[in-house]
């Protein structure tokens, strides 16, 4: 790929897109692709309707969360929407906990090798993970993500963690956000934000390069990204987008990412290298299967010595 940071100076952009993002799409001091959009992985997403009857609070720690999820059980509410027939989708709901666990700055360690995978704060994070599974949907391994979502909106379970292209699904199916449905971060992840985004580069060498380098400039431009957001669902990865195009819940993701601390989504493909993402992926699907939180730290941490060698 070739370097883009000329585009970004020279359009004056590096004061339109967060420090925190610029990190991120950088590689040894050079900038290599355009960010089109945001999303925000560290989500969880209640049923009102259900909260507000049983007298409930978005929980805003992982021990609330097990707390709630118990009050829910205990009536007969399945808590928590899971829906992993991609594991995925396990890996999305493990990111979020680990997050919430250890904190943005030894989450981003994970990545970077200033975290141990063997450490503390990841078997707590595993510990935790073993016990929100006991409260999901018997049924999560023949589900998809949305249809996990689709089990809050009818009422069968009561919340569900995913990124914000749930609220996008809300929405397609006649919900209006902060009536049918509510959201808060992921518990214990308040002020950061776990991001993702469909991002364009450019090839060397390719054979039109000019037409190539206008389509950044217009995926780049508050113009551009204004156009396309508000459809997709998701915010502009600039500062500066027109708020009036957005709805209630993009409002509050577009306050938190000019805010937050931003950290990269690995199951989306912002933390770590695909064959990394590959190899927790099959770690998490025998984890589930057997819950072995020692065996599984083991397997973390070999996976991520293999990785930064």
């Amino acid at each position: 790929m070739e370097p883009i940071t000329f585009l970004f100076r020279d359009n004056g952009w590096l004061d339109d897109f967060p420090a925190g993002l610029i990190k991120i799409i950088s590689y040894k001091g050079e900038i290599y692709s355009v960010p089109v959009n945001i999303h925000r992985s560290n989500m969880l997403w209640y049923n009102k309707k259900i909260f507000a009857e049983s007298r409930l609070r978005p929980p805003r720690s992982i021990p609330e969360l097990l707390s709630v999820a118990d009050s829910l059980a205990r009536t007969g509410i399945t808590p928590l929407a899971l829906g992993d027939n991609g594991i995925w989708a396990s890996v999305h709901l493990l990111e979020s906990v680990l997050l919430g666990t250890m904190g943005p700055v030894k989450y981003q360690g994970l990545w970077s090798g200033t975290t141990s995978w063997s450490g503390p704060e990841v078997r707590e994070a595993l510990v935790q993970f073993a016990s929100l599974m006991k409260y999901v949907n018997t049924d999560h391994a023949a589900m998809s993500w949305d249809g996990a979502v689709q089990y809050v909106i009818d009422g069968k379970c009561a919340m569900t963690i995913m990124g914000d292209w749930a609220e996008g699904y809300f929405k397609a199916k006649g919900c209006t956000p902060g009536r049918e449905f509510g959201w808060a971060p992921s518990p214990g992840t308040q002020g950061s934000f776990l991001m993702l985004s469909d991002s364009f580069g450019l090839p060397r060498g390719a054979p039109d390069r000019d037409a190539a380098v206008e389509w950044l400039t217009v995926a780049a431009s508050r113009e551009g990204q204004d156009a396309f957001n508000p459809k997709k669902g998701s915010i502009p990865s600039r500062i500066d987008g027109d708020r009036s195009l957005y709805d209630i819940y993009q409002k509050s993701a577009m306050d938190s990412f000019r805010s937050d601390t931003i950290v990269p989504s690995v199951t989306h493909g912002a933390a770590a290298a695909e064959s990394w993402v590959n190899d927790i992926q099959d770690v998490i699907a025998l984890f589930i299967c057997d819950l072995n939180v020692g065996k599984a730290v083991a397997e973390l941490e070999r996976s991520a010595e293999a990785h930064r060698r």
